[in-house]
């Protein structure tokens, strides 16, 4: 077996593992837009304030740590009854600081499931992004793949 046999195998190896990881953002991706969509098909709509922001960690890169922000939320339900929950979503910057007024979605049948809503063209936008970059990471292997079978097969 000559270094261009090796040199063949370990770019068919990346490539294939390239287009594996491309398919798995994919997959995350779109699941979690399926989950998103289908709490805002059930969601009513209000107005609310944040009175609280709690800093939590995510996970861990060696000495640096990745933060994410859970938000208390004050809001009225269509009834006219005040509600008061912490958002199940978290984000990086905070959704907003303590005191201001946001739009909130929450679970008429499950009040305290609450999140802020957040604006439909910077979704489209990031959710543009990730397609994106999935599909750059896919061309890239594919490419790597095939040149990995082009010098096995040299």
């Amino acid at each position: 077996m000559g270094i261009e046999d090796q040199f063949g195998r370990i770019l068919l190896g990346c490539g294939g593992v390239m287009l594996a990881a491309a398919v798995v953002i994919l997959f995350v991706a779109s699941r979690i837009r399926r989950s998103r969509r289908g709490f805002e098909a059930i969601a009513a709509r209000g107005r609310g304030r944040i009175t609280d922001v709690k800093w939590e960690a995510r996970y861990r890169h060696g000495p640096e740590v990745s933060m994410r922000a859970r938000v208390r939320l004050a809001y009225t339900l269509a009834d006219g009854r005040p509600a008061d929950a912490w958002s199940f979503e978290s984000s990086s910057p905070a959704a907003g600081k303590v005191g201001a007024e946001v739009d909130v979605l929450y679970d008429p049948a499950a009040p305290d499931r609450v999140r802020v809503a957040v604006d439909r063209k910077a979704l489209r936008l990031v959710s543009g992004f990730i397609v994106v970059f999935a599909a750059g990471f896919a061309l890239f292997g594919t490419a790597l793949a095939v040149a990995g079978v082009l010098l096995l097969n040299a």
